[in-house]
């Protein structure tokens, strides 16, 4: 995703993540998450743990995304209030900015087509060009799958 290119993501192997690991930032505007530009990790040298580091780069042509994040976060809708809108709008809002396939879910069911009076609870980019929308009749979410919304504004 554009928000995460030049990110470091520090994923753990085991199901937790060591706290012992950190990012080593500097102040930026690299209009990424949060306010720290990363540049290195800090890892202690007696660290025995097993940890997968991800460095965020630019998608290749046709390539998808292996990480999710939000269609809400720096680069993507943001700070455009989707969540609650209708699906019509939002597929208006990211058709704009390039992406021409929409995919949807609705609690763990992933469908091509749901009707465009129905309302967006989430969203993630699934490649440069693509995302997956978790809706539903409702404007309130009844359980549409897993959240990723921060507050990012």
């Amino acid at each position: 995703m554009p928000d995460l290119v030049g990110q470091v993501i520090v994923m753990p192997v085991s199901g937790r993540i060591d706290d012992r690991i950190k990012t080593i930032g500097r102040r930026g505007t690299c209009r990424k998450w949060g306010e720290v530009c990363p540049i290195g990790l800090k890892i202690p040298m007696n660290y025995r743990g097993r940890t997968e580091v991800t460095l965020g780069r630019a998608a290749r042509p046709g390539e998808k995304y292996d990480v999710m994040a939000p269609i809400g976060g720096p680069g993507e809708l943001h700070c455009v209030p989707y969540v609650g809108r209708r699906v019509r709008s939002v597929g208006e809002l990211l058709r704009e900015r390039g992406v021409t396939s929409l995919a949807y879910s609705t609690g763990g069911k992933r469908r091509s087509q749901v009707p465009g009076d129905w309302y967006v609870h989430e969203g993630t980019l699934t490649a440069p060009d693509a995302a997956l929308l978790l809706v539903g009749p409702d404007r309130t979410p009844r359980d549409t799958g897993p959240k990723t919304t921060g507050d990012f504004c």
